[in-house]
């Protein structure tokens, strides 16, 4: 039996290395439908909303594609969004906090209804622009997305406040609060009764002792960046309207007095936010007049550019590196040598060609010249 021999150009070779480099380098898919969509879908500073909608209209189509989803998530958090917004993403609860604040109203809203037809029950809440009252509800209050809210599920009913707590809390159970229905987590030396107020929706903790017999903390209770926060009772909170807080005005900032940050919303933030999406730190379509964690990271990413300390807050000099009037560098004003060296090659022949004119001698009235 003959021996086939394939003869190889220079060319196919490189196409081979070239393919099996790209294979070897290729990211490993993840076998969890919509993990990796939806990681596509809010990667980098920018949401793509097209494509976190599509990941819960037509990837995600049942409770139990969104319940795998959630725990992958939670088991392979997104921690490469840390970059653009201080966080990563550990549920699902963490991506719609994170990527669907103010100015996503419309697209949260088609999200919610696209989910209850698999039966996964999310809300939110919704914010007026405080510039503009007049809008109605145009946003969605930051951190103010929960899962579950007494879905009838197989004869049983899943409470919002289980749900809820229970994403970020392992080991709650169902329990009863001054007649409401809460979730319980028993802490090493005490317990702590988290409830959802069914008059006002105030989020409110009560802590015990251990035993349940003496009472020791109270307040409200929130989720952010993935983990459960309190404020006590007596604590001065943020000036908020709507849950966001106002921003001061420009002549504050310019002046030194006041600065401008997250969560705060106005006039000025719309203005930052122009000048941002203009000197490309910013990757959103046009602005929004809220202080999220896109405009956070912004602000941050342009500080670093400037030599400036990033904190993410738009102070006096914050703001008059973002609005300065392009000057003319040091560097732009200087000739480049090659110009500066430019030898007259030419010159001296057209001037050895020049005869310098004779002198001029007057004879009385006359001037004669020996030309």
């Amino acid at each position: 039996m003959k021996k086939r021999v394939i003869k190889l150009t220079e060319t196919d070779i490189k196409n081979i290395v070239r393919r099996v480099i790209s294979e070897q380098n290729a990211p490993v898919k993840n076998p969890v439908k919509g993990y990796d969509d939806l990681k596509n879908a809010v990667g980098g500073p920018g949401t793509n909303e097209d494509n976190l909608l599509n990941v819960f209209s037509n990837i995600i189509t049942s409770k139990a594609d969104f319940d795998k989803l959630n725990a992958e998530i939670q088991k392979n958090p997104y921690k490469g969004q840390e970059l653009f917004t201080g966080r990563g993403y550990s549920s699902i609860l963490d991506v719609l906090n994170g990527e669907l604040e103010l100015g996503d109203y419309q697209t949260a809203n088609t999200l919610k209804n696209n989910l209850a037809k698999i039966g996964v029950n999310i809300s939110f809440e919704g914010v007026k622009d405080p510039s503009r009252p007049e809008r109605g509800m145009v946003s969605v209050k930051p951190n103010s997305f929960k899962i579950g809210n007494g879905v009838t599920k197989g004869g049983s009913t899943t409470s919002s406040v289980i749900d809820t707590v229970g994403s970020v809390i392992p080991g709650v159970t169902k329990s009863s609060f001054v007649g409401v229905e809460a979730a319980l987590k028993q802490f090493p030396n005490s317990r702590v009764y988290f409830i959802i107020d069914p008059k006002t929706g105030a989020q409110r903790y009560f802590q015990y002792t251990k035993d349940g017999s003496k009472q020791t903390s109270k307040g409200n209770w929130s989720i952010q960046n993935g983990k459960m926060s309190y404020q006590k009772d007596g604590s001065t909170p943020a000036r908020e309207i709507g849950g966001v807080r106002v921003a001061p005005t420009e002549d504050f900032v310019k002046s030194g007095r006041a600065f401008v940050e997250s969560t705060m919303s106005g006039e000025i933030v719309r203005k930052i936010q122009q000048a941002l999406i203009s000197q490309g730190f910013l990757k959103i379509t046009k602005p929004t007049n809220y202080f999220g964690s896109k405009t956070d990271a912004a602000v941050r990413a342009f500080q670093k550019a400037k030599g400036l300390k990033d904190d993410g807050k738009v102070g006096k000099s914050t703001y008059d590196a973002l609005f300065a009037s392009p000057a003319t560098t040091e560097k732009e004003r200087q000739f480049p040598e090659e110009i500066l060296n430019i030898q007259p090659k030419g010159l001296a022949n057209v001037t050895q060609g020049i005869q310098t004119p004779p002198p001029i001698t007057r004879q009385g009235n006359i001037q004669t010249a020996n030309y």
